[in-house]
This record gives C-alpha cells, structure tokens and sequence, in this order.
C-alpha cells in the first residue's frame, strides 16, 4: 500500500480489528527492527499491541533465534508451516529499549540517518527535541542553559532497539557490510547466501586496524524498566510457536 512500512502499517491501522490482526515479517534483524519500530510510533496504534511473528530471511536472525523462530528459512515449503505456527503461536511481551543519538555536529544530507530505515530516525518535533536534549544534558552532567526555549536546539535521532545493540568495532563492520550491498559484490555475495562472508571479510579488515572508543563518548544512560520515575522502555507484542514445533 506505499513505499515505506510505515505507510502500510498506517493503513492497516486505520481498519485494525479487536483483537489486532497478526503479523508475519519475512527478513532480518533489521528488517523486523524497522517494523516494530513503525508499530511503536503509529499514534492510531497507541496502547495496541500487535502480535509479530518472524519469518527468519536475514543473513544472522538473532531476534527469530531467541524466539524460537529458527535461524533460517531451510526450504520455501516451510513458508507453509510458519502459517500454520502464527496462527497458533503464544503472545509473548518483548521489551523494547529507546536509544537517544545526539550528533556532535550537523550531519551531511546523505548521511544514513537522514534515511528512512530500522536505524534511529530524527526528531521533527521542537518539543520533543529540547526534552530529549534536556536529558542527554543531565546525563552527560552538562548544566542546560537558562534560554533554552530561545536556543537553536541540536538534532537528535530516536530509535528502538531488542536484544542488543553495538558500539564501536562491532557496528563499524555492520556499518561497512551494509555499505557493501550496496555494490554489485556485495549484492551477489547475500544473494547467493554467503552474508556471513561479507561479515567476516569486513570483521578481519577492522580489526587489524581499529582504536579504542573515542573520549567523545562519555556517557550511555540506561534506564531500569523497574525505576518508575526514570523508565525509558517500552513493550512490543511477539509470538512464540509451539514448542514442540519450533525450528
């Protein structure tokens, strides 16, 4: 129904039934990220949780591994069995973790977070962006000027994150294999199901050559779902298939 996931969640939100329909995302790690992302900022879908299942297409599926979705799709015969599980399967709530990305200077048109994606998205809202700001301030022990409504206010970028996320080594080479499907090498090699090539080509060559995190980056905040005052997460609705039939 349009080009983005968000479009298309949009409109099924507009016609979504009680109890909400459920969903099949066929992809990876980020495909699936991306999408309970768009769930989470739908406003039609505010308070709704709708039930995601996985059907594991990415090269690693570490989110449809831990639950229970398998590591890969062995055969397109499967596709049938993974039907058949989502409309048996068990909700079960999955957290979901903000993460809060404040750039130390403008970023260029073309850099990948002025790009829609499962990556962290800028934030449109003026009031928004001076909490969030107000917040990285406190967390980095910076003191918030008293013209902070009259301050130019730097952007910010929000995203949702299950599982894990990186910093350093570990994300430069996520950062580079992504880039590299970009090229007609990289396009083959994931076509031809040899993604974990590319990660570990892309692993031995910034390894060797790497530094430590840099001073830039003094403080990571993380807030505990059981501190009521200070809570930052939030929850998706996933499904878990019947144990006797998992992958």
């Amino acid at each position: 129904r349009g080009e983005e996931p968000g479009d298309t969640i949009a409109a099924m939100a507009r016609d979504c039934s009680d109890p909400p329909p459920r969903l099949l995302v066929c992809g990876g790690d980020g495909t699936v990220t991306w999408i309970l992302t768009e769930l989470e900022n739908c406003p039609e879908l505010a308070g709704r949780n709708v039930p995601v299942a996985i059907l594991p297409l990415g090269t690693g599926n570490d989110l449809a591994r831990s639950l229970g979705w398998g590591k890969r799709l062995r055969a397109v015969s499967d596709v049938l069995d993974y039907l058949q599980w989502v409309t048996q399967a068990t909700p079960v709530v999955l957290d979901q973790w903000r993460l809060v990305l404040r750039p130390h200077e403008s970023l260029d048109e073309s850099h990948k977070l002025r790009r829609q994606g499962s990556h962290p998205q800028l934030v449109s809202d003026p009031d928004t962006s001076r909490q969030l700001n107000a917040v990285m301030d406190e967390a980095l022990g910076m003191q918030a000027p008293l013209d902070m409504e009259q301050r130019e206010v730097p952007e910010v970028y929000v995203g949702f994150w299950q599982n894990y996320y990186s910093l350093g080594m570990d994300a430069k080479v996520a950062f580079y294999v992504d880039a590299s499907r970009n090229g007609s090498m990289g396009r083959a090699f994931f076509r031809w199901g040899l993604g974990k090539v590319c990660y570990a080509w892309q692993g031995v060559r910034h390894s060797c050559c790497t530094r430590r995190m840099t001073p830039q980056l003094q403080a990571i905040r993380m807030a505990n779902a059981a501190d009521e005052d200070d809570a930052d997460t939030s929850s998706a609705r996933t499904l878990s298939p019947p144990l006797e039939e998992r992958l």
